[in-house]
């Protein structure tokens, strides 16, 4: 198929995707995906970025029982928090995974979300949260500790400059928000293969079954973006709440801070819903 002809095919079919159904909106808007990259094709893959966000949107207005989707990160943001993750060590010379929120999951360190991430050799030795990993109290952390065949130990630590991250953790347990837009950023920008890792949105349901979104963050960065060691994943749109997790895999570089900015456009306190 001529250039000409797939430029058309992109267009006539994202002008169609808002009539499917959400399941065949997805697996189009995927498809359509990979054609665009592989024609490099950045203005396609910026609109279908945008369509990606319109289907997650309404797809969390529909589980908030809403009708309407909500107002977008334009403008309708209610909060915005700032988590860092610091890759404390690099004695494993391997991109080692971690987890972010997943109240519920976080009761077994979890181990099904994280273990087909770990590196050949590696495992997941501990999740200290509330404490660092000799078991010394730090109330405002929570720190991933992992191990290789050769006994070299490594650790990450996540923390939230707002408010105590096991705070945060503890309270979508029960309460929940939904992130329109995450703000991605690197402390040192010559470690670019860090926006190649993939960032994998997780939900799991109280009886295990899972499912799974994956975005490379390289993929959302613009022609027109100069801003180095920063990336919009303006296509982000979930519910925050005891069963959902994201889970990224940071490069081997002691000292390294990957940030995330995370923008929330909807809050749901479950106990004060309840008091009206």
């Amino acid at each position: 198929m001529a250039n000409s002809e797939l430029d058309l095919y992109l267009n006539s079919m994202l002008e169609q995707v808002d009539t499917f159904e959400d399941y065949e909106a997805e697996e189009a808007l995927e498809n359509l995906a990979q054609i665009a990259s592989r024609k490099s094709d950045a203005t396609s893959l910026r609109k279908i970025a945008q369509a990606r966000t319109a289907l997650k949107r309404t797809q969390a207005g529909k589980a908030w029982g809403q009708t309407q989707p909500v107002a977008g990160s334009g403008g309708g943001n209610k909060a915005m928090f700032t988590i860092a993750i610091t890759r404390v060590t690099a004695n494993i010379n391997e991109s080692l995974p971690v987890a972010l929120f997943g109240a519920n999951e976080s009761s077994s360190a979890y181990e099904n979300l994280l273990t087909p991430l770990l590196p050949s050799g590696v495992i997941l030795d501990t999740v200290a949260i509330g404490r660092d990993n000799t078991g010394i109290v730090n109330r405002k952390v929570a720190v991933f500790s992992f191990k290789d065949a050769l006994a070299n130990t490594d650790t990450i630590r996540v923390e939230c400059k707002q408010v105590p991250y096991p705070d945060l953790l503890h309270a979508t347990g029960s309460d929940a928000f939904r992130l329109s837009n995450i703000r991605y950023g690197i402390s040192d920008t010559t470690q670019l293969a860090q926006f190649e890792n993939e960032v994998v949105l997780s939900t799991q349901s109280l009886f295990g079954a899972r499912r799974q979104d994956k975005l490379t963050p390289s993929a959302y960065k613009a022609p027109d973006q100069y801003q180095s060691g920063i990336i919009d994943l303006t296509g982000v749109v979930m519910n925050i709440d005891a069963e959902t997790s994201i889970a990224n895999s940071i490069v081997p570089s002691a000292g390294l801070v990957v940030s995330y900015n995370v923008f929330v456009e909807k809050i749901h306190k479950v106990g004060r819903q309840q008091l009206g």
